[in-house]
């Protein structure tokens, strides 16, 4: 089963759940190279709490979402602090 991860035959791929957690990924990448590229010294400690949220999100169902949810507004938090969220907008 492991083989069909990701291709055209998972079914499980198809759901809102994965959807949104394909959602959460790419904007993950896109949070961490903007923060790369505005790296200083005043902006680590929040830089280094923003790459590890993800680890926050855990569960299933509910609780993951719940997980997310917190998540998202550490993560609107820590761009704002660090000057970055009026240059993107969150697709969450």
């Amino acid at each position: 089963m492991k083989r069909l991860r990701g291709t055209l035959f998972d079914i499980f791929g198809y759901t809102a759940e994965r959807r949104h957690e394909r959602g959460q990924i790419r904007e993950f990448e896109q949070d961490i190279e903007q923060v790369m590229r505005a790296l200083s010294v005043e902006t680590i400690a929040d830089a280094i709490t923003l790459a590890r949220l993800p680890e926050t999100i855990k569960g299933f169902g509910h609780v993951k979402q719940r997980n997310a949810g917190h998540a998202a507004s550490q993560r609107a938090q820590l761009l704002k602090r660090m000057g970055l969220l009026a240059t993107r907008v969150s697709q969450t």
